[in-house]
């Protein structure tokens, strides 16, 4: 088996005699040489950066993979992946070999000339020879003499290299030894489709690859150290690779990306190195996400990148330790995170807060922060609870005072949940107070499941009446109703409650409109009276609305209640559409004692049940975030 890990120094000496090649040959369909001042300037400033952090014997900066494939004469090593990195590393050698001679004293000895060639394009090769063999040719850099594109770019870089050195210094002992690369060797495959599969995206080599081998590599030899014990260190090397393998298999959930993926801010771009597809890589994130304003680490990058991985992490002050550090950091990260996603309370509360509330102010580090200083898993709870709470009790309360207390807050914001006049319908917080009843219901019926993560908010879903106005035939046409059937509907409507003042109020208004019309057919400007007095009083109450499916709610418009009863729950028996349990729960009657659903025998909606619903939300709320006394 070919090492892993290889320093440029064996790359460009010894690499090939061992396996009796020739040289490193660019196959013909492979793309030219094309990196620019920018991308040999960031190359270096790397390597220097690498070198003033004082590393220990052993340390290493590791570039990106090299792909080789043995050609089928046997003679070379074709170069399906790496080509740019390659022939920098070539122009970069050159340049000590013929700007700092003394340095590189070693280069004296050493033949790589020939080692780079290109199928197709001789004139590459000779271009990268003579900045190898001719020191004037260094004197004299002119990309616009260029006669081609692949030599115009390798000019642009040459001549960045001797610009960047001509201010900044580099060890040639850094490049030579301590810059390695992570190699793939790779026998018995068409080099055609590994080149096709690495450039399509089907082999993911981004960030994720590099971390993983700086995880490997370093932190197990940080581990060993004082037992320089090859076999335990190449023990602990396949182990963590397993591991590694494990957890990017957990990410790859679905539902776990699209969880997770709520906890991101959208102050995090996605870096070119690390592919979305990458299940891993969302992990990385969130651990970035947590401590990229840490003191030791703020300094490091500006944004989400390899750069903030690469020198791992040092938060206990030993800098022998720091990737093996980062090892157990990531590594506990996971695992907690899986903790939270797999308990039930932990769950629903989090989801329910980054779905609902990350704009406005909740962030995963501030959560991080919480479950650090919480003694147990309850007190985290209780702690999460506590943060809905001031969420939710600012809805629709209107307050001069900011610093009112969180008491009297509280009390408004119930008086609105119970008062059936308020208007619930025309705001958006109906749309994230009623999704918490359904995390009340699985939080609270343990081992019933779990809402769906699309529904930890509104999902495709639209703001639905239990009792509708009055129905219609299309959008302009009410179905014509005789007096008998509204005063059948009124006094259904208010059957079943002792009449509060306001109730026998709105009664009475009702029958007037009714006697109003002097036939036995309503006229349609007294319907549109009925509709209006019922609407302001009670149809918009958060007691009369629930969050449903829009082909649901579309499939039967404006129909009677019966056959809107009849239609809701068939989906949510025949699980066609998702129908939420606290949707449902108001088309059935609920048996608490047993937590089972079933229906009436006739079903029934008036003021009654709507103060009823209102009351009841308003006390699930007051019990579940324990602001009852």
């Amino acid at each position: 088996m070919s090492e892993l890990i290889c320093s440029v120094n064996k790359i460009f000496t010894n690499y090939l005699t061992n396996g009796n090649y020739a040289y490193f040959n660019i196959p013909d369909y492979q793309r030219g040489y094309k990196w620019n001042a920018n991308d040999a300037t960031k190359l270096l400033d790397d390597f220097n950066k690498f070198e003033n952090s004082n590393p220990k014997d052993g340390d290493f900066y590791c570039l990106q993979n090299i792909t080789l494939v043995p050609s089928k004469d046997g003679k070379s090593l074709n170069v399906v992946d790496g080509q740019q990195r390659l022939t920098t590393l070539y122009i970069l050698l050159s340049f000590y070999k013929n700007c700092r001679k003394i340095e590189a004293k070693e280069l004296e000895s050493k033949d790589f000339v020939d080692i780079l060639k290109y199928s197709i394009r001789e004139s590459t090769a000779d271009k990268l020879k003579r900045l190898n063999n001719e020191e004037t040719d260094w004197g004299n850099i002119n990309p616009s003499s260029a006669e081609h594109r692949d030599e115009f770019y390798i000019l642009t870089v040459a001549e960045s290299i001797k610009t960047w050195f001509a201010a900044n210094s580099l060890k040639f002992d850094t490049v030579w030894n301590k810059l390695k690369l992570i190699v793939n060797k790779i026998e018995g495959k068409s080099e055609e489709t590994i080149f096709a599969n690495i450039n399509g995206g089907k082999v993911p080599l981004d960030g994720a690859d590099l971390v993983r081998a700086i995880l490997m590599t370093k932190s197990a030899k940080e581990k060993f150290s004082e037992l320089k014990s090859t076999e335990k260190t190449n023990q602990f090397c396949v182990r963590m690779g397993m591991e590694i393998d494990g957890i990017n298999q957990w990410w790859s959930n679905e539902d776990v990306k699209t969880y997770y993926a709520q906890f991101i801010s959208g102050a995090i771009q996605n870096d070119d190195l690390f592919k979305k597809d990458f299940s891993i890589n969302l992990l990385y994130k969130i651990f970035y996400e947590i401590y990229k304003d840490n003191e030791k680490l703020k300094n490091r990058v500006k944004h989400f990148s390899f750069d903030f991985f690469e020198y791992g992490t040092d938060f206990d002050g030993k800098v022998e330790n720091n990737y093996y550090e980062m090892y157990q950091k990531i590594l506990s990260l996971h695992l907690t995170l899986k903790d939270w996603y797999n308990n039930s309370e932990i769950y629903h509360l989090l989801g329910y807060l980054f779905f609902n509330f990350k704009d406005r102010g909740i962030t995963l580090k501030d959560i991080w922060t919480v479950w650090g200083n919480a003694d147990s898993k309850s007190s985290f709870v209780k702690q999460l609870k506590q943060i809905i709470s001031k969420k939710i009790e600012s809805f629709e309360v209107d307050v001069s005072d900011e610093d009112e207390q969180s008491e009297e807050k509280r009390e408004k914001f119930l008086e609105n949940v119970n008062n059936i006049s308020y208007n619930w319908y025309d705001t958006a917080t109906t749309e994230k107070l009623l999704p918490l009843m359904d995390v009340i219901y699985f939080i609270e019926n343990q081992g019933k499941g779990r809402l769906p993560v699309g529904y930890l908010k509104k999902a495709g879903e639209q703001k639905e009446h239990i009792m509708c106005q009055h129905p219609r035939e299309d959008d302009e046409n009410r179905i014509k109703i005789s007096k008998k059937e509204a005063e059948k509907f009124i006094n259904d409507f208010f059957k079943g409650n002792e009449l509060k003042s306001r109730d026998s109020e709105i009664k009475k208004k009702l029958e007037e409109i009714v006697e109003k019309s002097g036939d036995e057919i309503i006229s349609p400007e007294n319907q549109k009276e009925f509709d209006r007095v019922i609407h302001d009083y009670c149809l918009n109450s958060i007691g009369n609305i629930v969050l449903l499916d829009s082909h649901v709610n579309e499939s039967y418009g404006n129909a009677p209640h019966n056959q809107k009863v009849t239609r809701i729950t068939s989906e949510f028996f025949g699980n066609n559409h998702y129908i939420r349990p606290f949707t449902v729960g108001v088309f059935l009657e609920k048996n608490k004692t047993e937590g089972m659903i079933k229906t009436n025998e006739k079903w029934h909606w008036g003021i009654a049940e709507i103060r009823k619903n209102a009351t009841d939300i308003s006390r699930n709320i007051s019990e579940f975030l324990g602001w009852k006394k």
